[in-house]
Formats: structure tokens, sequence, C-alpha cells
């Protein structure tokens, strides 16, 4: 499998999305088979034993590469502060607008595998959270700046909880509407082999 990804030819014939669907590949599926590769002694075998470390090994370089490779969105993970917030909320990853006003248009929040449910609630209500005031703050940005309004703005977010991953949009029209563009679950074996499909699917759909 690590042979042909590396291998894996890009022809003058394939289209924009699959020639950037190749790279994404090319960039982050080693990663996994990296992760499976042990057997016995694989990690995501049993999530209660993983730490947050899965996140920044397996969760967030994804998702980096994703955006950068589909939409030029710079994508940054650790704690940091997100823009705009009167309550100082904090991301665990952050993607920003590859340009000079560099505005944050993503956020992330994660939890270890171990944690109860009640941390995808509170996560998925502090995503939501950061999306409306990130938005907010670039509409009002703007406005104090006197430049014209961005066409369409959203804002989108990305939970991940255990090995689920959920990723977001969030516009206004007359209202905050939130939506789940799609979701996928880690693959986390060899047998689990169509969720390296969704996975991608996923990304490409929502990047």
């Amino acid at each position: 499998w690590n042979d042909a990804v590396e291998e894996l030819p890009i022809c003058d014939s394939d289209s924009e999305v699959i020639i950037k669907a190749k790279k994404l590949l090319k960039l982050t599926l080693v990663r996994s088979f990296k992760a499976v590769s042990p057997a016995a002694l694989n990690p995501l075998k049993d999530v209660t034993t993983l730490g947050k470390v899965h996140l920044n090994q397996l969760v967030h370089p994804a998702i980096d590469s994703a955006l950068w490779i589909f939409s030029n969105v710079n994508y940054v993970y650790e704690e940091i502060p997100l823009q705009g917030q009167e309550s100082k909320l904090r991301a665990d990853g952050i993607g920003y607008i590859n340009d000079v006003v560099n505005y944050i248009i993503i956020c992330c929040e994660g939890a270890r595998p171990g944690a109860p449910n009640k941390k995808k609630i509170d996560d998925e209500s502090k995503n939501t959270k950061s999306m409306v005031g990130l938005y907010n703050y670039i509409i009002t940005s703007e406005v104090e700046a006197r430049k014209q309004l961005y066409i369409d703005l959203r804002t989108y977010g990305i939970t991940a909880f255990r090995t689920d991953i959920s990723l977001t949009m969030l516009d206004f029209r007359g209202a905050y509407r939130l939506f789940e563009v799609d979701r996928y679950s880690l693959p986390r074996d060899w047998t689990d082999m169509p969720n390296f499909v969704y996975m991608y699917g996923a990304l490409v759909k929502w990047s």
C-alpha cells in the first residue's frame, strides 16, 4: 500500500480535483498506514488508551494538507486565541485566509479519545460560538475599514471526538445557519479500508 501511494501517477489527463486529491493522498495516507501497521500493538484499536497526541499525528495533518491544497488556507494546530473573542476563546487549531488580512475562518476543537460524552457537546457548543464570533469579527473589521463586504461569507468548524470528526460550516441569512458538511471516522485497522474512502471524500468536499 505504501509503495502504491508513493508511485501514484499524476497524469496530464487528470482533472484539477483529481490532481489535488492525489497530492493529498501522497502527503497524508502514509501516516495512517504507519498508525495501523503494528497489528496487535496498533494504538487505534483501543481508543481509551490514546492520548490527545492522535490529533497531532492523524487528524490535524490531514486537515492541514487538504486546506492548503484545495483552498490555499493556512492551518495551524496548537492552543491559539481567536480573533475578536471577548471571552478570549482558544481553539486547538485555526485556519486563516492566506492574504494581507489573514482573517481566521476555521476553528477546531478536539478531545482525548477517552473523554466523556459531555465533552463532545461542550466542544460542539464552543465551536459554534467561535464560528459566530469569527463571522462577526470579519464583518465588523471590513465595515470599520470601509471595505466591500465579502459575498457569501462562511466560517468553518472541526470537532474531533474520539476517532469521529465532524466538519461544519456557518453562514448568515437573516439568522445564523449551521450545517454539518460531512463527517468521518479515522480508519483503525486494515479491515477498516472503507473509512479511508469516506475520510478523503469528506476532506475534499469540505475543503
